[in-house]
């Protein structure tokens, strides 16, 4: 969101600073807005579709990250890894509230999910659906 905000500040100055903008600029500009939105839309179904598993995992602790912008529920399983209980859009699955509270610690569940760990992003693998194993 802060990037395309920063572009649009970007296209704004210049059109306004400079009244002889070609128009290869501007659709130069907004060549690059529409592949920008397009590719934030279906980032999470690409996401998906190349890294989705399934897989049963073990409970070890569960925590809600607060942060400025909303709240993030996370579980850690045994072998240490961090997931991220997140809704999915494109399937209509709402329910990461209900996910995180049917969790307890100490108890084996089967999780789907999806993504990667990437580390300096502070991006995590994100689990859509539990269930008990």
């Amino acid at each position: 969101m802060r990037l395309i905000l920063i572009f649009l500040y970007y296209i704004s100055i210049n059109m306004f600073n400079n009244n002889k903008l070609s128009k290869t600029y501007v659709k130069f500009y907004v060549i690059i807005f529409v592949i920008i939105i397009i590719f934030g839309l279906f980032y999470s179904l690409i996401v998906y579709q190349f890294t989705k598993f399934e897989k049963v995992l073990t409970v070890e602790e569960k925590y809600t990250r607060y942060r400025r912008s909303g709240s993030n529920y996370n579980l850690v399983d045994t072998d240490g890894n961090i997931y991220q209980i997140d809704n999915l859009w494109f399937k209509f699955d709402y329910n990461r509230g209900d996910d995180y509270a049917k969790l307890k610690v100490g108890k084996q569940y089967k999780v789907k999910g999806y993504g990667f760990r990437f580390g300096f992003l502070e991006s995590y693998q994100k689990i859509y659906e539990v269930e008990a194993a």
